[in-house]
Protein backbone atom coordinates (compact mmCIF):
# COMPACT_ATOMS: atom_id res chain seq x y z
CA UNK A 1 0.00 0.00 0.00
CA UNK A 2 3.02 2.39 -0.03
CA UNK A 3 2.77 1.90 -3.99
CA UNK A 4 5.98 0.00 -4.38
CA UNK A 5 5.98 -2.74 -7.13
CA UNK A 6 5.73 -6.24 -5.30
CA UNK A 7 5.41 -8.20 -9.23
CA UNK A 8 6.09 -7.45 -12.98
CA UNK A 9 5.54 -9.24 -15.99
CA UNK A 10 8.05 -8.78 -18.90
CA UNK A 11 5.32 -7.36 -20.99
CA UNK A 12 5.39 -4.04 -18.47
CA UNK A 13 7.94 -2.62 -20.07
CA UNK A 14 6.65 -2.99 -23.43
CA UNK A 15 3.15 -1.57 -22.87
CA UNK A 16 4.35 1.01 -20.24
CA UNK A 17 7.69 1.74 -21.85
CA UNK A 18 9.20 1.63 -18.42
CA UNK A 19 11.97 -0.86 -17.42
CA UNK A 20 12.82 -2.30 -14.31
CA UNK A 21 9.85 -1.31 -12.26
CA UNK A 22 9.85 -3.97 -9.28
CA UNK A 23 11.20 -2.41 -5.74
CA UNK A 24 9.88 0.96 -7.44
CA UNK A 25 7.69 3.51 -6.27
CA UNK A 26 5.04 4.89 -8.21
CA UNK A 27 5.73 8.49 -6.14
CA UNK A 28 9.13 7.65 -7.58
CA UNK A 29 8.87 6.74 -10.94
CA UNK A 30 6.08 9.36 -12.26
CA UNK A 31 6.34 11.82 -9.42
CA UNK A 32 4.22 14.37 -11.34
CA UNK A 33 1.21 12.69 -12.11
CA UNK A 34 1.78 9.79 -9.25
CA UNK A 35 -0.97 11.52 -7.50
CA UNK A 36 -3.88 10.46 -9.65
CA UNK A 37 -2.60 7.14 -10.46
CA UNK A 38 -2.28 6.39 -6.30
CA UNK A 39 -5.91 7.34 -5.48
CA UNK A 40 -7.05 5.39 -8.21
CA UNK A 41 -5.61 2.54 -6.61
CA UNK A 42 -6.18 3.38 -3.41
CA UNK A 43 -9.82 3.66 -4.13
CA UNK A 44 -9.79 -0.08 -5.06
CA UNK A 45 -7.78 -0.44 -1.74
CA UNK A 46 -10.12 0.89 0.55
CA UNK A 47 -13.47 -0.26 -1.05
CA UNK A 48 -12.52 -3.92 -2.99
CA UNK A 49 -14.51 -3.09 -6.31
CA UNK A 50 -12.41 -3.37 -8.87
CA UNK A 51 -12.11 -0.95 -11.99
CA UNK A 52 -11.71 -0.42 -15.93
CA UNK A 53 -10.19 2.57 -17.25
CA UNK A 54 -8.35 4.09 -19.74
CA UNK A 55 -5.49 6.94 -18.84
CA UNK A 56 -2.58 8.67 -19.93
CA UNK A 57 0.86 7.82 -18.85
CA UNK A 58 2.36 11.18 -19.41
CA UNK A 59 5.62 10.13 -18.82
CA UNK A 60 5.58 7.89 -21.54
CA UNK A 61 3.32 9.07 -23.96
CA UNK A 62 1.35 5.79 -23.57
CA UNK A 63 -2.16 5.26 -23.78
CA UNK A 64 -3.37 2.69 -21.59
CA UNK A 65 -6.40 0.64 -21.35
CA UNK A 66 -6.08 -0.77 -17.79
CA UNK A 67 -7.88 -3.15 -15.06
CA UNK A 68 -7.21 -3.27 -10.99
CA UNK A 69 -8.40 -4.95 -8.59
CA UNK A 70 -7.44 -5.91 -5.14
CA UNK A 71 -5.74 -9.16 -4.07
CA UNK A 72 -8.24 -10.93 -1.13
CA UNK A 73 -7.51 -11.14 1.34
CA UNK A 74 -8.03 -7.50 2.20
CA UNK A 75 -4.90 -7.54 5.02
CA UNK A 76 -2.53 -7.82 2.39
CA UNK A 77 -2.97 -4.47 0.78
CA UNK A 78 -2.02 -5.35 -2.63
CA UNK A 79 -3.23 -4.23 -5.50
CA UNK A 80 -3.07 -6.08 -9.14
CA UNK A 81 -3.32 -4.45 -12.37
CA UNK A 82 -3.90 -5.57 -15.46
CA UNK A 83 -2.92 -3.23 -18.96
CA UNK A 84 -1.86 -2.48 -22.18
CA UNK A 85 -0.88 0.16 -24.23
CA UNK A 86 -3.90 1.04 -26.97
CA UNK A 87 -2.11 4.00 -27.89
CA UNK A 88 -2.21 3.07 -31.75
CA UNK A 89 -5.82 2.54 -31.45
CA UNK A 90 -6.38 5.55 -29.47
CA UNK A 91 -4.07 7.64 -32.13
CA UNK A 92 -6.66 6.03 -35.23
CA UNK A 93 -10.00 6.34 -33.06
CA UNK A 94 -8.40 10.08 -32.97
CA UNK A 95 -7.95 10.40 -36.88
CA UNK A 96 -11.32 9.07 -37.82
CA UNK A 97 -12.88 11.44 -35.23
CA UNK A 98 -11.41 14.46 -36.89
CA UNK A 99 -11.82 12.95 -40.56
CA UNK A 100 -15.67 12.71 -39.58
CA UNK A 101 -15.86 16.16 -38.32
CA UNK A 102 -14.07 17.37 -41.44
CA UNK A 103 -16.41 15.59 -43.72
CA UNK A 104 -19.69 16.65 -41.57
CA UNK A 105 -18.66 20.41 -41.72
CA UNK A 106 -18.20 19.60 -46.03
CA UNK A 107 -21.04 18.01 -46.67
CA UNK A 108 -23.09 20.62 -44.20
CA UNK A 109 -21.98 23.27 -46.41
CA UNK A 110 -22.37 21.49 -49.40
CA UNK A 111 -26.69 20.59 -48.78
CA UNK A 112 -27.04 24.15 -47.68
CA UNK A 113 -25.76 25.26 -51.04
CA UNK A 114 -28.08 22.66 -52.22
CA UNK A 115 -25.20 20.83 -53.69
CA UNK A 116 -24.64 16.94 -52.94
CA UNK A 117 -20.98 15.98 -52.55
CA UNK A 118 -21.93 12.39 -53.95
CA UNK A 119 -18.36 11.46 -53.67
CA UNK A 120 -18.33 12.31 -49.99
CA UNK A 121 -21.14 10.64 -48.91
CA UNK A 122 -21.03 7.77 -51.19
CA UNK A 123 -17.01 7.45 -50.07
CA UNK A 124 -18.09 7.22 -46.25
CA UNK A 125 -18.76 4.29 -44.17
CA UNK A 126 -21.57 6.39 -42.34
CA UNK A 127 -25.13 5.85 -43.54
CA UNK A 128 -26.00 8.83 -44.36
CA UNK A 129 -29.70 10.47 -44.83
CA UNK A 130 -31.17 13.82 -45.95
CA UNK A 131 -34.68 14.43 -45.70
CA UNK A 132 -36.98 17.22 -46.16
CA UNK A 133 -40.26 18.99 -44.06
CA UNK A 134 -42.58 16.05 -45.04
CA UNK A 135 -40.16 12.93 -44.38
CA UNK A 136 -39.11 12.98 -47.82
CA UNK A 137 -35.62 11.74 -48.86
CA UNK A 138 -33.66 14.42 -50.19
CA UNK A 139 -30.50 12.74 -50.11
CA UNK A 140 -29.50 9.05 -49.08
CA UNK A 141 -26.08 7.55 -50.38
CA UNK A 142 -25.54 3.64 -50.96
CA UNK A 143 -24.56 2.55 -47.63
CA UNK A 144 -27.46 4.05 -45.74
CA UNK A 145 -30.00 2.19 -48.60
CA UNK A 146 -28.62 -1.11 -47.96
CA UNK A 147 -29.06 -1.02 -44.43
CA UNK A 148 -32.43 0.48 -44.75
CA UNK A 149 -33.53 -2.67 -47.02
CA UNK A 150 -31.81 -5.24 -44.52
CA UNK A 151 -33.32 -3.90 -41.45
CA UNK A 152 -36.81 -3.02 -43.03
CA UNK A 153 -37.20 -5.58 -46.05
CA UNK A 154 -37.67 -2.15 -48.50
CA UNK A 155 -35.34 -0.37 -50.82
CA UNK A 156 -36.02 3.63 -50.59
CA UNK A 157 -34.84 6.17 -53.04
CA UNK A 158 -34.85 9.97 -53.49
CA UNK A 159 -38.44 11.13 -53.40
CA UNK A 160 -39.88 8.39 -51.20
CA UNK A 161 -41.36 9.14 -48.20
CA UNK A 162 -39.66 7.32 -45.37
CA UNK A 163 -43.26 7.15 -43.08
CA UNK A 164 -45.16 5.58 -46.13
CA UNK A 165 -42.83 3.01 -46.77
CA UNK A 166 -43.11 1.94 -43.32
CA UNK A 167 -46.55 2.74 -42.82
CA UNK A 168 -47.85 -1.18 -42.35
CA UNK A 169 -45.27 -1.27 -39.47
CA UNK A 170 -46.03 0.87 -36.34
CA UNK A 171 -43.08 -0.64 -34.38
CA UNK A 172 -39.98 0.88 -36.75
CA UNK A 173 -42.07 3.72 -37.95
CA UNK A 174 -43.00 4.99 -34.39
CA UNK A 175 -39.16 5.42 -33.09
CA UNK A 176 -37.77 6.59 -36.88
CA UNK A 177 -40.65 9.46 -37.10
CA UNK A 178 -39.94 10.70 -33.09
CA UNK A 179 -36.45 11.04 -33.85
CA UNK A 180 -36.59 12.66 -37.53
CA UNK A 181 -39.55 15.25 -36.12
CA UNK A 182 -36.82 16.20 -33.20
CA UNK A 183 -34.49 16.82 -35.78
CA UNK A 184 -36.73 18.43 -38.48
CA UNK A 185 -37.90 20.94 -35.96
CA UNK A 186 -34.23 22.20 -35.63
CA UNK A 187 -32.86 19.85 -32.73
CA UNK A 188 -29.21 18.60 -32.72
CA UNK A 189 -28.77 15.64 -31.24
CA UNK A 190 -27.52 12.91 -30.80
CA UNK A 191 -29.04 9.21 -29.72
CA UNK A 192 -28.64 5.48 -29.63
CA UNK A 193 -31.44 3.32 -30.84
CA UNK A 194 -32.01 0.37 -31.85
CA UNK A 195 -33.69 -1.08 -35.14
CA UNK A 196 -34.70 -4.61 -36.96
CA UNK A 197 -36.49 -7.27 -35.50
CA UNK A 198 -35.25 -8.51 -32.56
CA UNK A 199 -35.80 -12.77 -33.60
CA UNK A 200 -33.78 -11.99 -36.50
CA UNK A 201 -30.92 -9.46 -36.37
CA UNK A 202 -31.45 -6.18 -33.99
CA UNK A 203 -28.54 -4.01 -34.05
CA UNK A 204 -27.51 -0.69 -32.43
CA UNK A 205 -27.51 2.77 -34.22
CA UNK A 206 -25.66 5.90 -33.15
CA UNK A 207 -27.70 8.62 -35.27
CA UNK A 208 -25.99 12.02 -35.16
CA UNK A 209 -29.01 14.87 -36.46
CA UNK A 210 -28.38 18.34 -37.86
CA UNK A 211 -30.80 20.96 -39.25
CA UNK A 212 -30.41 21.46 -42.98
CA UNK A 213 -31.12 25.62 -43.91
CA UNK A 214 -32.03 26.66 -47.39
CA UNK A 215 -29.75 29.59 -48.74
CA UNK A 216 -31.80 32.19 -47.05
CA UNK A 217 -31.18 30.21 -43.18
CA UNK A 218 -34.68 29.08 -43.72
CA UNK A 219 -35.66 25.61 -42.26
CA UNK A 220 -35.97 23.30 -44.93
CA UNK A 221 -34.91 19.49 -43.19
CA UNK A 222 -32.40 17.63 -41.86
CA UNK A 223 -29.76 14.84 -42.10
CA UNK A 224 -28.19 12.37 -40.46
CA UNK A 225 -24.94 10.35 -39.98
CA UNK A 226 -25.29 7.19 -38.68
CA UNK A 227 -23.23 4.60 -37.18
CA UNK A 228 -23.39 0.88 -36.43
CA UNK A 229 -22.31 0.41 -32.92
CA UNK A 230 -23.23 -3.03 -32.01
CA UNK A 231 -19.80 -4.63 -31.92
CA UNK A 232 -18.90 -1.43 -29.56
CA UNK A 233 -21.55 -1.48 -26.94
CA UNK A 234 -21.35 -5.48 -26.59
CA UNK A 235 -17.35 -5.08 -25.63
Amino acid sequence: SDYVHVEANPAYERHAGIPDVVGQKVRTMVPAEADGWVALYRGVLETGQPIRFERTLVATGRELELAAFRIEPAMRRQVAVLFQDVTARKRAELAIRELNETLERRVALALAERKLLVDIVEGTDAFVQVADLEFRWLAINKAAADEFERVFGIRPKVGDCMLDLLAGRPEHRTPLEAAWRRALAGEVFTEIAAFGEPARDRRFYEMKFNLLRGPSGERIGAYQFVYDVTERLRS
